[in-house]
């Protein structure tokens, strides 16, 4: 049976029907809902006025359990560790770009994982045909190794100063 009205409501009185439907309406006593990051209940008895009844008829009535609030600790805390995401966000893709132009105008990448590399050939101690930024070849010099290796450390240093910088800032 379709309960729509106080009639409805009052022909099933006394069977499981009508307590499941009691059970519905004592649901419809307070509106949940988030504003701003926190949870709200308040009073609602639009539903049950419409089947004649009052909030007497729910006696007791509980509130409800609203999901926790975030503290505005948590909220700080939050907002603090997305800023250091996108701060290493940053360190990384610099560090990731870093290169050293050579006299000749070429480009030699020499970001953190490059620098081992440069080490290596730098200690054979003979020029060396190295794969440039723009994915040409062209032999290197140990001094031009050396100077690509030098550049690639100071930038390094640079970018985490910044980023250090920055995050004393936070």
């Amino acid at each position: 049976m379709t309960i729509n009205t106080k009639e409805d409501l009052n022909a099933v009185a006394g069977t499981s029907e009508y307590e499941r439907f009691m059970a519905s309406l004592r649901g419809s006593l307070f509106n949940v809902y988030k504003e701003n990051d926190k949870w709200f209940a308040t009073e609602k008895n639009d539903v049950i006025e419409r089947f004649g009844l009052t909030r007497a008829d729910f006696d007791p009535i509980e509130q409800p359990v609203l999901p926790i609030n975030e503290t505005a600790e948590k909220i700080a805390a939050n907002q603090m560790e997305a800023k250091r995401k996108a701060l290493k966000a940053v360190r990384e893709a610099s560090l990731k770009a870093i290169t050293h132009t050579l006299e000749d105008g070429s480009d030699v990448q020499v970001r953190p994982d490059d620098l081992d590399n440069l080490k290596l050939a730098i200690a054979a101690g003979q020029s060396e045909d190295w794969v440039l930024a723009d994915n040409t070849v062209r032999e290197l010099t140990v001094a031009e190794m050396q100077e690509a290796l030098l550049s690639g450390i100071e930038q390094g240093k640079v970018i985490w100063r910044v980023y250090t910088a920055e995050l004393k800032k936070l």
